[in-house]
């Protein structure tokens, strides 16, 4: 490609020095134009040629201007690289010490092959996890997002109503934050009834010092009833299924305490041992995020 370089070696002159300071250091200035339009291009890459050397690099600004420090004196060509135009060099030209040079770099625009764009479509974890859940290990209740249609959750608790051996009533109260809002109250009917939950399969933790309802904090003061796409119901740990038996205990044991409804005035160490001793439920909320 013609590549075409305007330029006039301007010797800079700082006037008389205090006697002992130093020269001054050279640079090129310049500024990158396309050579059909004559108007600035910004965005580019220019970098400094010394030799089989890159040097080096610098952006064109708005206006297309440029500015380059230069370590050492001598010969130097320039290369500009920017999407839209071809990679263009200059010629040859020579910067002596202590000056500064001023350029006009012209570019031509020029087709560019870009790679082949790649869509990828979601792994579709959670629907793999959700129905080979349902399918291999079949225990527990399994609320399909045909299901959570039919229902229409308007809060994310709403999908546990009328579900087998699960009771779901509502109270008021407030959150740690100070929030308040309706709290749903839910336990099982197997074991000792308390249940601890999951989003997307990861466990929802309080810290004990967590005061207030679970349900009007992080996270789930976040979610809404249109954000639940399926959900995994499991009363008692023995429906739990083995996959997700580590997620569990992270839920009930140890530090922090665990993320739990508290009803009826059942404390997190008593949900612990509730747990541990092998009666508590887990429930899962598959969202738009996870599914």
């Amino acid at each position: 490609m013609k590549t075409t370089i305007r330029w006039t070696a301007v010797l800079v002159l700082a006037g008389a020095l205090a006697a002992g300071s130093e020269a001054r250091a050279q640079a090129i200035r310049g500024h990158l134009v396309d050579d059909e339009l004559l108007v600035p291009v910004s965005g580019a890459t220019i970098t400094v040629l010394i030799g089989e050397q890159r040097g080096r690099q610098v952006p064109t600004r708005n206006d297309g201007s440029f500015f380059i420090p230069l370590d050492s004196w001598g010969g130097f060509r320039l290369e500009a690289e920017r999407i839209g135009y071809g990679t263009t060099t200059s010629q040859a030209f020579r910067v002596d010490r202590g000056d500064t040079v001023s350029v006009e770099f012209r570019i031509l625009a020029d087709a560019v092959l870009m790679e082949p764009l790649l869509v990828t479509a979601r792994s579709n974890r959670g629907q793999n996890v959700f129905y080979r859940r349902m399918t291999d290990w079949g225990q527990g209740i399994f609320v399909t997002p045909e299901m959570v249609d039919s229902i229409g959750p308007r809060h994310p608790a709403d999908v546990l109503h009328n579900q087998e051996k699960v009771w779901l009533s509502w109270g008021w109260g407030a959150g740690g934050s100070g929030q308040h809002g309706p709290i749903p109250n839910i336990r099982t009917f197997m074991g000792s009834g308390c249940v601890g939950y999951l989003l997307d399969g990861r466990p929802v933790i309080r810290p004990r010092w967590a005061r207030g309802s679970m349900w009007l904090d992080y996270p789930f003061d976040t979610l809404f009833g249109d954000d639940i796409v399926a959900v995994e119901i499991y009363r008692h740990i023995s429906e739990v299924p083995p996959d997700i038996r580590n997620a569990a205990n992270e839920v009930f044991n140890g530090e922090p305490a665990p993320g739990v409804a508290r009803i009826d005035g059942t404390t997190a160490d008593r949900v612990q041992q509730d747990f541990m001793a092998g009666t508590c439920g887990l429930v899962n909320f598959w969202t738009r995020v996870g599914w």
